[in-house]
């Protein structure tokens, strides 16, 4: 039981379980309840249904025996019949005619009769010894020998019987599934005469108002005396009527799988007993039992599924939410100990949330910084810093356009007047500008009088020329200034923004007083010098070095195009961006292999023209591939001996709990992020999986030592923690450590 309410204690999953399940199993014990209630309803009305049945059929045969009283009565004292009666001699023409009136009473009696369960009427005379029944008359002897046939009761006491000299009154015959009323012939002094009328019962009829016969049932009729005066058995067992008592007018009693009702008839007192199989009386509603226990049991079950599988859902979440941030096992893992830890993690994220909105301008401007300077290596690190600071970066082309305030101003150092009058002319002409053309917009300061605007190009293009005159017009008349402005062209892959940059600020040198809009494109024409920017070293030397082979081939068109397509350069022009290259060349790799190809450019710098720029440019690439070649062999077989003597020191350093990522870099002065990255690359494996891997390697080497307890073993191996040492163990090997040792 404590084992049960410490699992319950410290498994969010199974609270939610047993939460579910009590909450489902209140309404189906209630429904449950109602059920049986209902059921007893039920039966109650099988059991009324039943016995109005039997009080209804019992009414009718009592209803039909009182009209043959009357019948055989109103016979028995018709005077051609008693007439009959009273004659001694059977041969006489007068005894033939008052037995044929006789015949002719008794049908026109009997023509209106409504008792279906007469069957026929006879009168049998004793004295004369005749039988009259159907219309018919028959001399006694002949009707029992010939059409009668077989009788239980001899000739002599059929005759004595039927001929009204046992009983002086009316009574009930029962012999061989024959049932009779026997009414004596009384003359007008009320004394009998030697005959009687005789009621010959159809039990077809009396078994059809009780009787299904597509179920099993016994009908019987007891008198008062207790004698069971008629039976028939239909499948049923027959019970003991002597240890029965059948107290009452009517009622059910219960014996092993039958039921008994009965009822007592007021007109004779017989007790009209009826015996059926519990299971037909109440088939219908065993059927609903069936059907609603069969409900109850399938809600239950789907119930548990749905509570399990909500629970699992559920309490997972909640289970790892305890493992990460409340790894004590002994603390419970209950809603209070969830909501206090909720309430931490809820105000820690609310100050991390704070810090990011804080550092979000620097982030901002430290996304323009690596994008004005080219410094991202693919988009999608571009576009995950972009995400982050909220900048679109969809457009489907950019213009760059810089502009610089108080154009004559020369002097390097400021005054707090100028910066702070140039703070407030940039903010102005940002309002401006955003309101203008109701996108994105970035800026970017350069120094304290040049920014850049990058424009976002969605559409239709917005000229330059229709921003600057819309800013000009409000600023000089607010501030009495004249900003100048360089435009680039469209670049249409935001990776070359920053030569966008470049043009635009080169298009703004050629700015004056009198020329305050240069388009980058219209000052080719009057470019001398060579293309050779900073930012282009930059991106060159950072291709070579990432063995970006593509990227390199790029740049190098681009110097060409610049150079040679855009610019007509001169002898000495060449020679200068010929060195430049060179020495770009030598801050990369001094081997042999590189000084040739050094010496190979300036031979055909000093044969220049004499051979196409294309020529000039495929050598480049050549040499430039060939180092950044050299650099990546140096880079892998720098990293092949770093991850050796990484794995050297953790196998030496396992046993120290503190062995992770931290460690390691602070031991080789890396980062932790490079540790993880070199060693997946390098050893093919998650550094926590081999370090994870090792302990439990060492660990089962320890488990052969039966001296050596698990804890013991667990902290050798630098584990300091027993369940996280256990759960370790299971993850590696499949089975924990005390099942492998008995092993």
């Amino acid at each position: 039981m404590k084992k049960l309410k410490e699992i319950y204690m410290h498994n969010s999953i199974v609270q939610f379980i047993v939460s579910y399940v009590l909450v489902m199993l209140l309404p189906l014990m209630i429904c449950s309840i109602g059920a049986q209630i209902s059921f007893r309803v039920v039966e109650e009305d099988v059991k009324t249904s039943k016995m109005n049945i039997l009080n209804h059929s019992k009414s009718v045969i009592d209803s039909n025996l009182k009209q043959i009283h009357t019948l055989a009565l109103q016979v028995s004292r018709n005077e051609k019949v008693q007439k009959v009666a009273e004659n001694n001699h059977n041969t006489s023409a007068d005894f033939y005619l008052n037995a044929k009136d006789a015949i002719n009473q008794i049908e026109n009696i009997i023509k209106f009769k409504t008792a279906n369960l007469l069957k026929n009427l006879a009168v049998y005379y004793q004295r004369s010894d005749y039988y009259m029944v159907d219309g018919s008359l028959y001399q006694g002897e002949f009707y029992y020998n010939k059409i009668l046939k077989s009788n239980t009761l001899g000739l002599a006491e059929w005759k004595r019987l039927y001929g009204g000299t046992v009983y002086s009154k009316a009574f009930y015959q029962m012999d061989e599934g024959y049932f009779q009323w026997i009414q004596p012939i009384i003359g007008d002094d009320g004394l009998p005469l030697d005959g009687g009328v005789i009621c010959n019962l159809d039990m077809s009829y009396f078994n059809s108002l009780f009787i299904d016969t597509d179920n099993n049932v016994g009908l019987f009729i007891q008198e008062e005396n207790g004698n069971i005066l008629y039976s028939v058995n239909q499948g049923v067992s027959v019970p003991d009527f002597s240890e029965l008592t059948l107290s009452g007018k009517q009622g059910f009693i219960d014996i092993g799988d039958d039921m008994l009702i009965y009822t007592t008839s007021e007109l004779d007192g017989w007790k009209y007993i009826m015996v059926v199989e519990q299971k037909q009386v109440m088939q219908r509603l065993n059927q609903l039992k069936f059907n609603e226990y069969l409900l109850i049991l399938l809600a239950v079950g789907i119930g548990i599924g749905l509570a399990c599988y909500t629970s699992i859902r559920q309490g997972k979440p909640i289970n790892e939410i305890f493992n990460v941030y409340i790894p004590d096992t002994d603390i419970e893992r209950n809603f209070k100990n969830l909501g206090g830890m909720v309430s931490e993690i809820v105000t820690d994220n609310r100050q991390l949330m704070e810090e990011i909105e804080k550092e979000k301008p620097l982030l901002r401007y430290a996304f323009l910084y690596k994008l004005v300077r080219g410094e991202f290596s693919s988009e999608r690190e571009l576009t995950m810093l972009a995400n982050k600071v909220n900048c679109k970066v969809d457009a489907n082309s950019y213009r760059v356009m810089a502009f610089r305030l108080f154009g004559n101003n020369d002097f390097y150092e400021t005054d707090s007047q100028t910066l702070e009058e140039v703070q407030i002319i940039f903010h102005y002409l940002q309002s401006k500008l955003k309101n203008y053309i109701k996108e994105d917009v970035w800026f970017y300061e350069i120094d304290y009088l040049t920014q850049l605007v990058i424009l976002p190009c969605y559409g239709a293009e917005l000229k330059p020329d229709d921003i600057v005159s819309y800013v000009r017009e409000d600023i000089t008349r607010e501030y009495k200034v004249n900003p100048l402005w360089g435009v680039s062209n469209n670049c249409t892959d935001i990776l070359e923004l920053w030569r966008a940059c470049e043009e635009s600020k080169a298009a703004l040198a050629f700015t004056s007083e009198t020329k305050n809009l240069v388009y980058y494109n219209d000052i080719m024409t009057e470019q001398t010098g060579f293309y050779y920017p900073e930012l282009f070293e930059e991106r060159l030397v950072s291709s070579v070095q990432s063995g970006d082979s593509v990227h390199i081939r790029n740049l190098l068109e681009l110097s060409r195009k610049e150079n040679f397509e855009l610019r007509k350069l001169t002898r000495g022009k060449f020679l200068k961006l010929n060195n430049r290259f060179s020495n770009t060349l030598i801050k990369l790799e001094k081997s042999e292999e590189i000084m040739d190809g050094i010496d190979a450019l300036n031979n055909f710098a000093i044969h220049y023209g004499e051979e196409p720029s294309e020529n000039y440019y495929e050598l480049l690439y050549q040499i430039f591939t060939s180092a950044s070649t050299e650099l990546q062999q140096y880079k892998i077989s720098k990293r092949t001996r770093l991850t050796e003597k990484i794995k050297s020191y953790v196998d030496k350093n396992y046993e120290d709990s503190n062995l992770g990522l931290a460690m390691v870099g602070t031991e080789f002065n890396i980062s932790e992020g490079y540790v993880s990255t070199l060693f997946k690359e390098q050893a093919g494996v998650n550094f926590a999986d081999y370090v994870e891997k090792l302990r439990i390697d060492k660990a089962c080497e320890l488990l052969r030592d039966d001296k050596l307890t698990i804890v013991q073993i667990s902290e050798q191996v630098g584990y300091n923690s027993i369940q996280s040492f256990r759960r370790a163990f299971k993850k590696v090997k499949g089975v924990s450590p005390s099942k492998l040792r008995e092993r």
